[in-house]
Parts: C-alpha cells; structure tokens; sequence
C-alpha cells in the first residue's frame, strides 16, 4: 500500500489523498485517489535503470498484486483530471 500512497503523493501534487481498502471474500482490493493533477505528470510504465533508487512500484504492483489499474477522469481546471491508483490481492492457503 506504502508504494502506491508514495505514488500519488510524489505526482498528484495535491494536499489531499483517499485510500478506500475493501476485504471481500477471498481478496482485498486498496485503492489511493488524489484530488486533481495535471494530466500527463505521471506516467504508468517506463523504463528504469537498475542503479535507480526509485521508479518500480507499478513493476512491484504487477508482480505481487492479482490485478492492479489506474483511472482517471475530469476534474475542475483545464487539463486536470483525478486519478485511482487500485490493485487487488488474492487469499492465498496458508501453510500447514
């Protein structure tokens, strides 16, 4: 959840952000809205050199996550759009 909170708070540029966690039978999806940013500041994939510090969370959300998404829609401002960082995780059976 921290990478994904880090996420919108290093490119919402927002003073606010919401994380709604749902549980559910067999899985429990998290998701972090912000209030507004400008549309294009963050991107979801690129590439990452291996000597970079940052810059993996979305690798890190495909890989551990049972699915994961970003979505958008306008917000008040010319070219701002909120955003919904979400992913999911599965119940996996504990070892005996």
């Amino acid at each position: 959840m921290s990478e994904v909170i880090t996420h919108s708070y290093l490119h919402a540029r927002t003073a606010r952000l919401y994380v709604d966690v749902s549980v559910r039978p067999g899985h429990v999806c998290v998701a972090v809205r912000d209030d507004e940013w400008n549309e294009g500041s963050a991107s979801t994939s690129r590439g990452v050199r291996l000597d970079e510090g940052r810059g993996r969370g979305f690798l890190l959300l495909a890989r551990l996550s049972a699915g994961w998404g970003v979505v958008t829609w306008p917000a008040a401002g010319e070219g701002c759009v909120h955003k919904r960082v979400w992913f999911t995780l599965a119940e996996t059976a504990s070892a005996a």
